[in-house]
């Protein structure tokens, strides 16, 4: 029996990795005077803040001398803070502070924006199925990525649904699966794509053995 697979990665919204790249280049959390002594401080960035075209480097820059002058004033809870970039624009960042008597104090920069799965299920079956479906061979498998474990596997299985009439090469396809992937990869759990879109890894592979396989 031949068997085709065709894999590819589902972000949160398109371009996410690329995004991430630039997040993690431009701000890197190395910088003591970002921490408040006492308290675990979380400050989100708006994703996509780093545009082709602009300045990085000078807008990571503002927003972190921000947090350097602000993160005394910031009050327990959620909150926002507003800052200024070089262009004189202004990016609201959301913020969290614990209280933390006795520690050192940590301060972590993430991202925070709107998912947009459908759009990156879109993009996925547009460029995977007619390769997938364009091959000669007995079954089809779709094996579908997802790397971050706030991309419910609900939202994908949904995504794919809404797609079918505009995609009938998916009625080629035998089978589904989803790849949830940890620790670079390390790290497999992987399940079949169900109707009701419940969620029960079938294999669990670690490294290059299976740790646990369930019979569906």
């Amino acid at each position: 029996m031949k068997l085709a697979i065709e894999h590819t990665l589902i972000q949160p919204y398109p371009e996410e990795k690329l995004d991430f790249a630039r997040f993690r280049l431009f701000f890197r959390v190395d910088d003591p005077a970002l921490t408040r002594e006492g308290a675990f401080l979380y400050v989100d960035v708006p994703a996509g803040l780093l545009q082709q075209g602009a300045n990085w480097q000078q807008i990571a820059n503002a927003v972190l001398q921000c947090v350097r002058e602000n993160k005394a004033t910031i009050k327990e809870g959620q909150g926002f803070l507003d800052c200024v970039l070089g262009d004189d624009r202004t990016v609201r960042l959301q913020t969290r502070l614990e209280e933390a008597p006795g520690e050192s104090g940590v301060t972590l920069i993430r991202r925070y924006g709107e998912f947009d799965v459908d759009a990156t299920v879109r993009k996925a079956l547009r460029t995977k199925l007619p390769k997938l479906t364009g091959t000669a061979v007995d079954r089809r498998l779709l094996m579908l990525e997802r790397d971050q474990m706030h991309l419910l596997p609900e939202a994908i299985g949904r995504a794919i649904d809404e797609y079918r009439a505009e995609f009938p090469r998916l009625q080629q396809v035998d089978e589904i699966w989803l790849a949830e992937t940890h620790d670079h990869r390390r790290v497999v759990l992987f399940d079949r794509l169900r109707a009701d879109y419940s969620y029960s890894p079938l294999f669990i592979f670690v490294g290059d053995g299976i740790r646990r396989r369930a019979h569906d």
